[in-house]
């Protein structure tokens, strides 16, 4: 009887192991994906803009602006007509008297798609001189980071340092960057000049001292009668410095990266074609921009799949 009890209640718990498993299994809803930040196709939207409103370019571009940032068959074209809607909400808002002061705004977003230094340096002059009523801000000086601007400086020092031959100080400012080639590169010099030169100044500053009797320091120090003295060391005669004097050329190259990274402001066409190797001068206007992007300014209105004229 009991056994028979016992049988009955595994069959039990079978059955209903069986309808547990053969119960179909509850499937969770797949997460709502969230909507896009911009329209699918913002090219549709191209042909809404009006001259009269050009803050509209300016929001648009944005869009292509993110698309662009996307990896894709489209991310060249994209940027291409992001410039084209930056420049003519500039133009459009200088134009127009934009109470929404567009211009300055569009210019600087225009600035941060430069492929080169100088070319983002030159679009933030232009910035600034669109904002007639805030001429006095400097955009340029405000977009540069604090930390990007000790780097500079450092490495101008280490540099300045490295001509006087003190080799230690040079090291230790040199030791302080990360990356200096990219720091002077930055600033303007030639990527692959920058990496040679800071390559070959950092090998010599690196090197044993010539001097092993003031290991670089130029002079001897000590203490007599209570005071601090130094004099010329009598071994190097003040000259510790393992290679040759500089070379004419090598020594402006180096004033040359000098300038760069202090941003100097030269007094003289010759010390100005020294630094910028004599580069032709661009004006700081709207029309400029759009001439060195090959914008035509005059079609702002997007019809049939190109730019027109109204």
């Amino acid at each position: 009887m009991i056994a028979r009890r016992v049988v009955h209640g595994v069959l039990a718990c079978l059955a209903v192991l069986v309808a547990a498993a053969s119960a179909p299994s509850r499937v969770e809803p797949a997460p709502s994906a969230s909507p896009p930040a911009f329209s699918p196709e913002p090219l549709a939207r191209l042909e809404g803009l009006s001259p009269q409103n050009p803050r509209a370019y300016f929001l648009l571009a944005e869009e292509f602006l993110e698309r662009a940032g996307a990896p894709g068959p489209r991310s060249a074209s994209d940027r291409t007509t992001a410039r084209t809607l930056l420049l003519l909400a500039a133009d459009l808002s200088s134009k127009a008297g934009d109470p929404e002061r567009t211009a300055p705004s569009a210019l600087l977003a225009l600035a941060a798609l430069a492929q080169t230094p100088d070319e983002r340096q030159w679009l933030e002059a232009v910035a600034n001189a669109a904002d007639a009523q805030r001429s006095t801000v400097r955009w340029g000086s405000s977009a540069k980071s604090r930390t990007a601007a000790d780097a500079a400086l450092n490495l101008a020092v280490a540099l300045g340092r490295y001509r006087a031959g003190d080799y230690r100080r040079s090291r230790d400012l040199l030791r302080k960057l990360a990356d200096p080639a990219a720091v002077l590169a930055g600033a303007g010099f030639d990527a692959k000049r920058a990496t040679e030169m800071i390559d070959q100044v950092s090998a010599e500053v690196t090197a044993p001292a010539a001097c092993p009797r003031c290991r670089g320091e130029r002079v001897l120090k000590g203490v007599q009668d209570g005071k601090a003295t130094a004099e010329l060391c009598p071994h190097c005669r003040g000259n510790p410095a393992p290679t040759p004097a500089l070379t004419a050329e090598r020594f402006n190259e180096l004033l040359r990266a000098e300038a760069l990274l202090l941003e100097a402001r030269p007094t003289t066409w010759s010390a100005q074609a020294r630094i910028d190797g004599a580069a032709p001068l661009r004006d700081v206007d709207v029309s400029s921009a759009a001439a060195f992007y090959k914008v035509d300014l005059s079609a702002s209105l997007f019809r049939g799949g190109r730019w027109t004229a109204p």
